[in-house]
């Protein structure tokens, strides 16, 4: 999980720091960003910001100090942005419950916040009391397409939720939702999974069964519990989602290195980036929310064989095509990356056809293949994901069974492919994958064995005759793959 807003630098947590990260780590929080207030507090912002690797803040001036602001201060918060990476510009925005400062200054400060958000490309953190319609009001005319950021503490109807995702905005939501009397619960039901963030708003909004007490980091659960409950879904798809937006807005990525069958320990390794937040050390790429994640599936598959055979005799070459025979196997797959999978598989395919052909004379071919492939994704974001194969194969080769003409010999091959796969997901169970895939096999090894000549002027006059053969294996296919439920 992580807490999206916590404001752990103040005054009530000096004492006990140390104790609240520790709780912090024991709840799985990943990561916490602290918001800042006002500029007499930035030094010990970032101080306690670098205490730890799990601490991240966000700089900027709160509206009821705006009234203090000049413009030295704008130029403090930019030199903080270029010299000390924070994720993001806030908390920033309009309180009109409290009359700390006019409106009109407010206003003037909140726009000047967004603009250095655009210039820097980070997203702004939002407080918005009793200020929705002037919120929306200056947020529609700054975005010009690149402005993101979160509505913290969010407290709107869904009509005015509606409003904030219509501007590319997440909405965030604390412990109030826990609370008896909210009138939010209708809110968190229509918002979209995929735009809520968690945050506690420490020391502050205690939740429930904390209300009225100091507010920490680890009580994050409750609010993660309380939206699984409105939604009536699980928690686990809860921090899932909300961990995973909170890593994409904020540009906090962490590489998922898969272990286990059922489930793989997520392991963390980021470093600072020039931009400002973390990144993958092993990649530049933002980690997007996959709502069809894969780990490690087993399927089986089955299709109709066309083998096109290249026949070396004495009297010259020619092919010879045999249809419709049909194939079985099964396979395990792994996904290192979302992107790209590593597929090993078994290919069971007898031939009888060469039966009918040589009158009986010759027994089936029996080709086994061990395939392992490489599969890409063209969208695996997507409920129907397109996909290219490509990889090497062994084929074990049985010319003739059960007759004296027997010959065995192993080859190796290429194969190669393309396919669509259609994700059906079984909530706490896992994940069904049904697939149609056109393969193709090259055959990249001559096979020795035997062919049959008759005499057409009489019948019993019948030859066996070397020949090598060189085969090329079509193997159209549905695949049924299942991954089981991967609990992170």
């Amino acid at each position: 999980m992580i807490d999206t807003h916590a404001h752990i630098d103040v005054q009530d947590f000096d004492d006990i720091r140390d104790d609240i990260l520790k709780r912090a780590e024991e709840a799985n929080i990943e990561k916490i960003i602290i918001p800042a207030i006002e500029p007499k507090t930035f030094n010990k912002l970032i101080e306690v910001a670098n205490s730890s690797e799990k601490l991240c803040f966000g700089i900027g001036i709160h509206p009821h100090n705006s009234n203090e602001v000049n413009g030295e201060a704008i130029k403090l918060v930019e030199q903080i942005i270029n010299e000390h990476n924070p994720v993001a510009v806030g908390e920033i925005g309009l309180d009109y419950y409290y009359d700390f400062s006019p409106p009109e200054v407010q206003k003037k400060l909140f726009r000047e916040h967004l603009k250095l958000a655009k210039k820097y490309q980070l997203p702004v953190i939002v407080h918005n009391r009793d200020a929705f319609e002037d919120i929306f009001a200056i947020l529609e005319d700054e975005q010009d397409g690149t402005l993101t950021g979160v509505l913290h503490c969010f407290s709107g109807n869904p009509e005015q939720l509606e409003k904030a995702l219509d501007l590319g905005f997440n909405v965030s939501f604390t412990g109030n939702i826990t609370f008896k009397k909210t009138n939010l619960e209708e809110t968190v039901l229509v918002a979209p999974l995929d735009k809520i963030l968690l945050e506690t708003d420490s020391p502050w909004m205690a939740p429930v069964p904390h209300r009225g007490k100091k507010n920490e980091p680890a009580f994050i659960k409750f609010i993660a519990e309380k939206i699984a409950e409105i939604k009536k879904i699980s928690i686990d798809e809860v921090i899932k989602m909300t961990t995973k937006n909170a890593k994409t807005l904020f540009k906090i990525v962490v590489l998922l290195l898969l272990f286990t069958f059922y489930s793989f320990p997520i392991i963390a390794q980021t470093s600072k980036t020039e931009e400002g937040g973390f990144k993958d050390i092993f990649s530049e790429e933002e980690e997007v929310y996959n709502p069809y994640e894969k780990s490690l599936g087993i399927g089986g598959f089955l299709g109709t064989n066309t083998i096109v055979q290249s026949i070396q005799e004495a009297r010259g070459t020619r092919d010879v095509s045999y249809e419709g025979i049909l194939f079985y196997g099964g396979m395990i797959n792994f996904f290192p990356w979302e992107f790209m999978s590593v597929q090993l598989g078994y290919v069971y395919s007898k031939n009888t056809k060469i039966v009918e052909k040589s009158k009986n004379q010759l027994g089936p071919n029996i080709h086994q293949v061990i395939e392992l492939g490489t599969q890409w994704y063209v969208n695996p974001n997507s409920r129907l994901n397109f996909f290219g194969t490509l990889g090497p194969s062994i084929i074990f080769n049985k010319f003739g069974e059960g007759t004296d003409k027997q010959k065995e010999n192993s080859s190796f091959a290429i194969n190669t492919g393309i396919g669509f796969n259609l994700n059906i997901p079984f909530t706490g169970v896992g994940l069904l994958t049904l697939a149609a895939e056109w393969r193709l096999s090259f055959d990249m090894t001559v096979s020795d064995t035997y062919g049959v000549i008759f005499n057409p002027n009489d019948p019993n006059d019948i030859k066996f005759v070397e020949q090598r053969v060189t085969s090329f294996f079509s193997l159209p296919r549905i695949v049924v793959t299942f991954y089981p439920f991967n609990r992170q």
